[in-house]
């Protein structure tokens, strides 16, 4: 109990460090309208930057790069469900019919435009189908590597996934890189763990790194680093309710 209330006072802190304010809730599959209307309102510094510039990519080029792998069922025709990786030329390929493009498509996409696919091979077809995101997770946690998630993960599963922090572990110093590039600093990425933001919200690519920094002070880093930890599982178990 004691390990648990000091969890839940390191996420008040983290909270209050954010700064964080109130912002509507949206769902974990952000909408093109979302996207657009994300773009419209930000500062111009941000639309001109590479965070405005990565949603321009998706609202043009939709969220499916390739190795990224999707997860389709499709009632009534087993041979149509599995788990399909995106090739190179953005296609999916399932037995016996034509590859599937899905350039353009958004995440928030996936089911309709699947359903809008299979119709010519299939009448009134009913498909489920998400993505799964492979990132790389490097720096100070308990278990470093390639983990697969699906877009609606909370952005503070990506730790919990990889074990939770390190003893070194610091929170609040979380870069988010894409081909070497910082595309989230770690004010930015703060704030995302602090909203619940998902993967998608944040517009999380396979191949995306996430880096966890150590922290400034070596006073009770086995401590800290544990309940850190343990403060992120309680996070993502939190959302299962």
């Amino acid at each position: 109990m004691r390990r648990i209330l000091l969890s839940l006072c390191l996420l008040v802190s983290l909270t209050a460090a954010g700064q964080a304010q109130d912002i509507e809730a949206t769902r974990a599959l952000a909408t093109r309208t979302e996207l657009q209307q994300a773009l419209d309102t930000m500062p111009a510094s941000q639309r001109n930057g590479p965070v405005g510039a990565a949603i321009k990519k998706r609202l043009t080029d939709g969220d499916f790069t390739p190795g990224e792998r999707v997860q389709i069922s499709v009632v009534a025709d087993s041979s149509l469900s599995g788990t399909f990786v995106v090739r190179p030329d953005g296609t999916i390929i399932a037995p016996n019919i034509e590859p599937i493009s899905l350039r353009g498509v958004l995440r928030s996409e996936i089911e309709t435009y699947l359903q809008e696919q299979l119709k010519k091979y299939l009448r009134d077809p009913k498909v489920t189908a998400r993505a799964l995101i492979r990132v790389s997770v490097a720096g100070e946690v308990a278990r470093p590597g390639f983990y697969d998630l699906p877009p609606e993960s909370a952005a503070s599963d990506v730790i919990v996934t990889a074990g939770g922090l390190a003893p070194a572990g610091d929170p609040q110093r979380v870069v988010v890189r894409r081909s070497g590039m910082v595309l989230y600093d770690k004010e930015q990425v703060r704030e995302f763990f602090v909203r619940g933001a998902s993967l998608d919200q944040m517009g999380i690519q396979t191949g995306d790194e996430f880096g966890v920094g150590r922290r400034s002070s070596t006073n009770l880093l086995p401590i800290i680093g544990a309940i850190t930890g343990i403060a992120f599982a309680i996070a993502a178990f939190a959302q299962l309710f």
